[in-house]
């Protein structure tokens, strides 16, 4: 049995991650830094055009990812309750990590529907709205265009924060997870030695993968071609397995913390219905 939630987190990182991937490599192949740097008018334009042509692929992906750390918040909770033996054992480094999970679950999820909001509204002004001619002087002086595509920037580089941000919060909670498994033995017992050197590892290709994303605004080019190869090795190899393994050894961890943290409870209940049903026998056979 594996548990549900490591199981969903683990799908629906996946696939936002692969798609977000093809995605941005859709749109790099058309990327044309002097022409956007000089905020060409019939550049943008057709930007805009391929971006409302890849608009399905895009909400998905910002709709998977989303649901996806919402999701993988809660086996880490869980997980970091059993490790400290139910609030009891190393409180603080626990109480970070859980931190660190709810935090980084709920900024990215606002951000990714905020940011999915904000792009379906600017795809609709770029199809509907005059863009081409603003001024007086009759001619297409391509004004909407480049404001659209300011607004554009400064919307995606939000998002590119809480990205940061989110890679940031992952390499805090796993490095403090390792932290945590070598001064306890029973952990390295329920999850194993080799599962907490793995998220050691991707601790620290998600911290590197922060440092791309910080800065990427030095050498845009460079640090992103690092930055996919870091978040394509991180999302759809190591992370995915990570989680698997947590979601095929959480369900007997848990009830082995559940049968220690309530010594005799199942005895006593066991007990109990063979009272009754010797009771009941007795009536019967009265």
């Amino acid at each position: 049995m594996i548990n549900v939630p490591c199981l969903l987190s683990a799908i629906l990182l996946f696939f936002g991650n692969l798609l977000r991937i093809i995605h941005s490599t859709s749109e790099r192949k058309r990327f044309n830094y002097g022409k956007m740097r000089s905020l060409d008018p019939s550049f943008l334009e057709s930007e805009w055009a391929h971006r409302q042509d890849t608009r399905a692929i895009y909400s998905a992906s910002e709709f998977l990812l989303a649901l996806g750390w919402l999701a993988l918040c809660v086996p880490i909770i869980q997980l970091v309750w059993i490790l400290s033996k139910g609030g009891r054992k190393r409180i603080g480094m626990h109480l970070l990590i859980c931190a660190l999970a709810v935090a980084g679950s709920i900024t990215e999820l606002l951000s990714r529907l905020m940011v999915v909001g904000v792009q379906n509204a600017s795809e609709w002004v770029a199809r509907e709205f005059n863009l081409d001619r603003w001024l007086s002087s009759g001619e297409d002086d391509g004004l909407g265009w480049r404001t659209l595509e300011v607004v554009h920037i400064l919307t995606r580089s939000i998002a590119l924060w809480v990205d940061a941000f989110n890679w940031l919060a992952l390499s805090g909670i796993l490095i403090t997870l390792y932290c945590s498994m070598r001064k306890d033995k029973e952990g390295n017992a329920a999850f194993g030695r080799r599962w907490s050197i793995l998220g050691l590892v991707i601790g620290v290709l998600s911290f590197l993968d922060f440092l791309t994303y910080v800065l990427r605004y030095e050498k845009w080019v460079a640090f992103w071609a690092i930055a996919l190869v870091l978040s394509t090795l991180n999302s759809l190899l190591l992370l995915p397995i990570w989680l698997i393994v947590v979601g095929l050894r959480l369900p007997k961890a848990s009830e082995q913390f559940e049968s220690d943290a309530f010594p005799g409870e199942s005895d006593a209940f066991v007990g109990g219905n063979e009272q009754g049903f010797n009771d009941e026998q007795g009536v019967e056979f009265s």
